[in-house]
């Protein structure tokens, strides 16, 4: 997904031969805003079938959650450590083993994570997967569901109230 940095200035213009002080984007500037920025690359292109496994985190309770009393000093703070706890979580359900080169995985990670507002959405690409691997990712999901109720919510009931 892209940033949009396209920031205006303000100049002095001649209009109807008067000076007149406006907000000014230069033509490139403005020419940039365009459906590259999302960065989805060539979406004309045909699309590809894919073997992948798809897991959604979904929060459950999560509107109730920001339906409080001034959510906004509490769902920032929730969605900042629990985004930081999911990722962590995959990361060490995932390692095998530590190397000096680099770290051993039972499967790989995932290709894509998108946020979805209440939750998280996963992708795993099982091409280069067996069945064994494909097994390691489902059972490793599901012992995450149970480190969120054994480990994460106690730790969070503390910082915010109610959390999902």
């Amino acid at each position: 997904m892209g940033t949009i940095v396209l920031k205006s200035e303000i100049r002095i213009v001649k209009i109807d031969g008067k000076e007149k002080e406006v907000e000014l984007l230069e033509n490139k500037k403005f020419n940039d805003f365009n459906p590259e920025t999302l960065g989805l690359g060539d979406i004309s292109l045909r699309s590809t079938q894919r073997e992948a496994i798809a897991a959604v985190f979904d929060l459950s309770g999560f509107t109730n959650f920001c339906n409080q009393v001034d959510p906004h000093l509490s769902v920032p703070e929730y969605l900042s450590r629990f985004l930081d706890w999911l990722f962590d979580d995959i990361k060490k359900e995932f390692l095998r083993k530590t190397y000096k080169e680099g770290k051993e995985l039972w499967a790989d990670l995932p290709f894509l994570a998108k946020f979805l507002g209440d939750g998280v959405l996963f992708l795993w690409d099982t091409e280069r997967m067996g069945p064994v691997q494909i097994s390691n990712v489902v059972v490793t999901l599901h012992d995450m569901c149970q480190h969120y109720v054994a480990d994460f919510y106690p730790r969070i009931k503390k910082v915010v109230v109610a959390p999902p």
